[in-house]
């Protein structure tokens, strides 16, 4: 098994970014919050990960955040599943010199909890 050289993170964050680095090359060359433009990536995907980073922050209603979420069940299923997309291109896109451990449906999962969502 050949070893990759980047290990990265994918999980969402309020008011921070979606991508760790997690091994110390990936840590030396992008630091440990990374934005996704700073990574080998189209502009395309860029702009899902910033569009879905922003799209997780409403989860909070940031005036009141006790304040039960709006989101559905629904919007939290399709949310997760945009995110797997995007994982997925994620990991095409940057080949195989990086390891993307997907850890975003954990965090979702603590957040639909916390919400007490069904």
């Amino acid at each position: 098994m050949i070893m990759k050289k980047y290990v990265l993170k994918f999980w969402y964050e309020f008011g921070g970014v979606c991508i760790w680095g997690e091994n110390k090359a990936a840590k030396n060359k992008y630091g440990y919050a990374i934005g996704p433009e700073d990574l080998p990536l189209s502009k395309e995907l860029v702009d899902k990960i910033n569009h879905m980073q922003y799209e997780f922050a409403t989860i909070i209603d940031w005036d009141d955040p006790k304040k039960p979420t709006e989101w559905t069940q629904e919007h939290l299923d399709d949310f997760l599943r945009r995110s797997d997309e995007i994982y997925e291109e994620l990991k095409i896109e940057l080949g195989p010199e990086y390891d993307v451990i997907n850890e975003a449906d954990y965090i979702a999962e603590i957040v639909k909890e916390e919400n007490n969502l069904d």
